[in-house]
């Protein structure tokens, strides 16, 4: 995932006016987010490998509980589905502190932030935003 965060970020400094939206940021974040868990010496990383075990045993539990994360039926997205998703990523992280606990809900809420803070931004002045590009932005470590 990173080499594909990466091309991204490349291509998108070439064009100034996707470096600009709200796209790129995420892609921006996330590359951020995704760079952090690879360093060994940085809390990120430690907060992963901490939560990993408790975060895949409890994913069936949480998606089934709460809808997947991201998963989207139709090709435009409305403000019925924006705000599906916002309560679908709180009901994940009220979830996964229920049976990992808060270092575990905290971790999952700063890797999926890029995200959160998109749909947060956007979903009140939401203008159909094309799925394909939220669909790729991905929860990897999730």
């Amino acid at each position: 995932m990173k080499p594909y965060l990466k091309c991204v970020l490349e291509h998108g400094r070439e064009c100034p006016n996707y470096s600009k939206s709200s796209y790129y940021q995420v892609y921006e974040e996330q590359f951020e987010i995704f760079s952090r868990t690879c360093d060994k010496g940085d809390d990120l990383r430690k907060s992963l490998l901490n939560n990993a075990k408790c975060l895949n045993e409890h994913k069936h539990h949480t998606e089934k509980k709460c809808g997947e994360l991201l998963v989207f039926q139709e090709k435009k997205m409305t403000k019925e589905d924006c705000a599906e998703q916002k309560r679908r990523f709180e009901c994940t992280f009220e979830d996964i502190g229920k049976h990992c606990g808060k270092a575990a809900s905290e971790f999952m809420r700063e890797i999926t932030a890029p995200v959160t803070k998109f749909l947060n931004k956007n979903c009140d002045n939401l203008q159909t935003v094309n799925i394909d590009m939220l669909r790729s932005m991905s929860l990897g470590l999730y």
